[in-house]
């Protein structure tokens, strides 16, 4: 049974390694004294639509970014945790509840470390995630960008709606959500996850 664990851990680690298959680093501007670097990813998946991406989870829910915890480096890659707060449960998850989410990139006080098509979250916004949890119980959001939806005024979009850059970095992104009534998706979600049990 425990060699069985670390079969499952290992493969856990590896596949988390793996979905960011970073190809390099380009430095791009300077942003207020920091050196601005963008890293390539290569998403393992990419999903087909709401409902793809709903099964593969294991967590979602409508969050606010509440701080940066920390960020450091695991093999010279960069990452952040950030902890969030769960406004509105889908499934994994309940109202209030405090979650890690991990993120490839940081923000030091020198530089700036993004995945081009994947910018990291910001404290007091709020997010759609589709995630899965980890090990050691942090979230990855499933394939970068197309795992997150921006939220304002009770409206939902994918992150290359309103972001060039992300839409120039990945143009072939199948969930293209648009000024999508929060509640009404919710609902659809809802239903894909009680039609699978």
């Amino acid at each position: 049974m425990m060699k069985n664990k670390k079969i499952i851990y290992a493969v856990t680690s590896f596949a988390l390694i793996a979905v960011v298959g970073i190809t390099g680093f380009f430095l791009t501007s300077q942003s207020a004294d920091k050196e601005v670097q963008y890293l390539n990813a290569s998403w393992t998946y990419n999903y087909k639509d709401i409902k793809e991406i709903t099964l593969s989870s294991d967590f979602v829910a409508l969050v606010r970014v509440e701080n940066e915890i920390k960020n450091y480096k695991d093999s010279g890659i960069p990452f952040t945790e950030f902890n969030v707060k769960v406004i509105e449960p889908v499934y994994g998850a309940d109202l209030g509840e405090n979650f890690t989410i991990v993120m490839t990139g940081a923000n030091t006080a020198d530089s700036i470390v993004e995945v081009k098509d994947d910018p990291l979250l910001e404290a007091n916004q709020e997010y759609f995630i589709f995630g899965r949890q980890n090990k050691d119980g942090t979230i990855t959001i499933l394939s970068g960008p197309q795992g997150r939806l921006e939220y304002t005024n009770g409206k939902l979009n994918s992150l290359q709606v309103n972001n060039s850059r992300v839409r120039e970095a990945n143009p072939n992104m199948n969930i293209n959500i648009v000024d999508a009534n929060v509640d009404e998706l919710i609902n659809e979600i809802k239903t894909v996850i009680k039609d699978r049990k």
